[in-house]
């Protein structure tokens, strides 16, 4: 191709045609630059498609983060009410013991009461992006918002939760030795995260629940617990429902790349 090209410019200097060369000269000049421009715009979109690529890549990895973190946020709000809830029966059960009809139950909440919940959100996908300055491939700038909004507030959920660790600890104090041993020790391995456990038979509360009244200060105790847990379930719902928009919000990036 190019000794066809030379091979003309060589025939239009010999016959002297000056002013059909220069034009010749100049739709070839033409034709070399409409050549790099395509090949521009070739690798531009390549690039565009590579960028586009990633940017996938990272909101599949982001959406997977955030329906565990939605999952995990459903699990603490569950936990932070059932430990309310088995506060409550505490609370009442030293207002009334003969109220209390099912033991095990009892003794179910006497020791889930002083569980901490160790939450555990993941954030893979966004520190990954973070670290390696790939945070621009995400277009959607409410979305990078949302995302770390949701982060800080997960930060301070946590510090919350290293303060309220503290009433858990005194309250524990307070009842380690109310139980026996071998019972407790039943109890806890019959429990499960939420409180509900499997314990078969267990001995009459009435007498444990006044001993526990005699306790100083564990109405105080237990009433700071439950006003932190009420106070937790409001973030971790929090935290749900930024976690579910969230994830809406990536599905629609998602069907923007892959329409």
């Amino acid at each position: 191709m190019l000794r066809f090209f030379r091979n003309i410019r060589q025939k239009l200097l010999e016959n002297g045609n000056l002013r059909k060369y220069f034009w010749y000269a100049l739709g070839e000049i033409l034709l070399v630059v409409i050549g790099i421009l395509i090949a521009l715009q070739i690798n531009n979109w390549n690039e565009e498609r590579k960028m586009r690529e990633r940017e996938s890549f990272y909101l599949k990895e982001l959406k997977v983060d955030f329906e565990r973190n939605r999952m995990e946020a459903k699990r603490l709000v569950q936990f932070s009410k059932n430990q309310v809830a088995n506060i409550n029966l505490l609370l009442d059960s030293m207002n009334n013991p003969d109220q209390v009809t099912d033991h095990t139950l009892w003794f179910t909440a006497l020791n889930h009461a002083w569980f901490l919940p160790h939450p555990v959100f993941v954030d893979n996908a966004w520190t990954q992006l973070q670290s390696t300055g790939n945070l621009t491939l995400i277009k959607n700038d409410t979305l990078i918002r949302e995302i770390g909004d949701f982060y800080q507030n997960v930060e301070s959920m946590n510090k919350l939760e290293d303060e309220w660790s503290a009433f858990h600890l005194i309250y524990r104090s307070k009842v380690n030795e109310l139980i026996e041993i071998d019972l407790r020790d039943t109890i806890m391995e019959s429990m499960s995260d939420s409180g509900v456990n499997g314990l078969e038979d267990s001995p009459d509360s009435r007498l444990y629940i006044i001993k526990m009244k005699e306790i100083e200060g564990i109405r105080g105790a237990l009433s700071d617990i439950e006003i932190n847990r009420g106070g937790s379930v409001v973030g971790y719902e929090l935290l749900q429902d930024k976690s579910l928009l969230i994830i809406e919000r990536i599905e629609e990036e998602l069907k923007r790349l892959d329409p």
